[in-house]
């Protein structure tokens, strides 16, 4: 038996011991535990709230509710539902998930001005965000519906009613995609890849956009489906990449009146459509259109004029505009600059001091000429796909410079010395020249004023203009004017476009490798003042 004073020792030392434990337990590090309830959290007092765990809810309704004007509720780590749905806000509440939502059901719900944020991937077996009345919900990551078999909400990634907003990274879903209805916008930072059996876009009423930055494709190479068929005028689609139809087409499903005519079709605007051919349009009952009024609807679509800036490396600029210099159309948007199958468009490439342009291209399909001013003229191709690139390189020295050199000679030696004066007779392919002592300009050049100009042409042994290609007795060419006009027959000089190609034609008698070259003769094998290089044909090398 223990002493007063061993009794009283002791008590001390469990106190102590005690003591101790609580304090090293509290410096131990305690690893994050998940909420696990069948029961949803709600939030509805106006105040902030924040949950440290990840949610672990087993019931069949929301993991969590939060409601009402300036409750604000911030769950640090992902929502796991599995037999329910994820998060639902309404009446102005905010959540933040800083992680992930996983549900059978819908993963977000937001009505009545309620503002939803979701730092990870959505994934859902049957509907990923739902939303109506002004309510914005973002999504950091990608929405992903796997199964939409039995679903409440009709299969949808988004379904979106009433002024609501969401952005969203990407979706991919195994139903169908977006469905968008009076005034609400969907805007998609990347893809869209949908199930093909399902609508890609839906959108219905008025005033709605759905703003996708990359492509729309569906999956396992199907048909992409697009309905507006119970849409107005005033909405736009506007995919920013490709509709990737390559396998399975696209079908386009549109309003018509009884009359057969499209009506409402709203704005779409696209990159590219990468195979035009594979494009079906329907009316509201399913029926394929003719192809007369298939082709209104393609003809209605916008593309979208991309330009590369990285291909110019900083060694010049682009400038495109309309063919009458004005500015590009835009989408309703505001997003993009845009332009219709066979519309035209002028591209100017600057080329900084050193630098001349290599090469030029626009894009899949879409033609193009160089005009005589060095800028190219685009046609917009079906598919659309226009991308401008410029590849500039620095200018490499001709080893052999041409040298332009006095005029001198004859008429004949291509040196312009003198004005041959006289009168025309005869028009077009009879056309002669009468010199001011009676005889005929024969077998001859000769430089004629013309309208107070002074143009060169070429007569043959019996007195008749010459027109198109002219080889002289050294095999120097030379392209007399073909236009019926005041210049029939005249010598070209500098840039001419013939048949496709563009040639350059010396402006002057020149010194090129030790030789002189008649004014007006091609140039081969060389470059041209402007920094050009034509080869053994003469032809431009682009």
């Amino acid at each position: 038996m223990l002493t007063a004073k061993e009794d009283k020792h002791m008590r001390y030392r469990n106190i102590f011991s005690v003591g101790m434990a609580v304090v090293l337990a509290a410096s131990m590090p305690i690893a994050a535990l998940a909420i696990t309830t069948d029961t949803t959290i709600t939030k509805n007092d106006g105040g902030d709230h924040q949950i440290n765990d990840r949610i672990d809810y087993s019931g069949k309704d929301y993991a969590l509710e939060a409601s009402n004007v300036e409750t604000n509720v911030t769950i640090k780590g992902d929502i796991n539902s599995p037999d329910g749905a994820g998060v639902s806000g309404k009446d102005a509440a905010t959540i933040t998930v800083d992680g992930a939502v996983t549900s059978k059901n819908a993963c977000v719900t937001a009505q009545n001005n309620a503002e939803v944020t979701i730092s990870g991937d959505l994934k859902s077996d049957f509907a990923g965000v739902v939303a109506s009345d002004n309510s914005v919900v973002t999504v950091k990551g990608t929405i992903k519906v796997d199964d939409g078999n039995g679903n409440q909400y009709g299969g949808l990634a988004v379904d979106l009613t009433q002024g609501a907003t969401l952005r969203a990274e990407s979706i991919n879903s195994n139903v169908a995609g977006i469905q968008t209805f009076q005034g609400s916008t969907v805007i998609i930072d990347k893809d869209v890849e949908v199930e093909e059996k399902w609508s890609s876009i839906t959108v219905l009423g008025n005033n709605n956009k759905v703003l996708i930055g990359e492509d729309v494709k569906a999956k396992n190479n199907g048909n992409i489906k697009i309905s507006v068929n119970l849409a107005s005028d005033n909405n736009e689609i506007a995919v920013g990449g490709k509709i990737q139809n390559d396998w399975g087409g696209l079908t386009l499903t549109v309003k018509t009146d009884k009359d057969g005519n499209v009506t409402n079709l709203p704005e779409i605007v696209i990159g590219e459509i990468t195979d035009p051919d594979k494009i079906t349009v329907r009316n509201q009952i399913y029926s394929t259109l003719s192809e007369e009024k298939k082709q209104q609807v393609l003809d209605n679509i916008k593309y979208i004029v991309n330009s590369n800036s990285d291909s110019i490396d900083g060694k010049g600029s682009f400038t495109i505009t309309k063919t009458d210099g004005g500015a590009l159309s835009r989408d309703k948007a505001d997003k993009y600059d845009v332009a219709k199958r066979q519309e035209q468009i002028l591209v100017k490439v600057a080329v900084n001091e050193g630098y001349e342009l290599g090469s030029f291209s626009a894009g899949k399909n879409n033609t193009y000429v160089r005009n005589a001013d060095g800028s190219y003229t685009v046609t917009v191709a079906d598919g659309g796909g226009i991308n401008i690139e410029a590849l500039i390189k620095a200018i490499e020295a001709d080893p052999d410079p041409i040298k332009p050199t006095a005029f001198g000679g004859s008429n004949s030696s291509g040196g312009r010395t003198t004005v041959t004066n006289g009168t025309w007779t005869g028009s077009g392919a009879a056309a002669n020249f009468r010199k001011a002592d009676g005889s005929l300009a024969q077998n001859e050049w000769a430089d004629i004023n013309v309208n107070g100009k002074i143009y060169r042409f070429r007569f043959d042994e019996n007195g008749n203009l010459k027109t198109g290609w002219y080889t002289d007795e050294t095999g120097a060419r030379y392209y007399l004017n073909e236009e019926t006009g005041s210049y029939y027959g005249a010598m070209s000089t500098g840039w001419k476009f013939i048949n496709g190609n563009w040639y350059y034609f010396v402006p002057y008698t020149l010194i090129k490798s030790g030789i002189s070259m008649n004014m007006g003769s091609m140039l081969v094998n060389g470059m041209t003042p402007d920094g050009f290089k034509v080869d053994a044909n003469g032809i431009w090398i682009q």
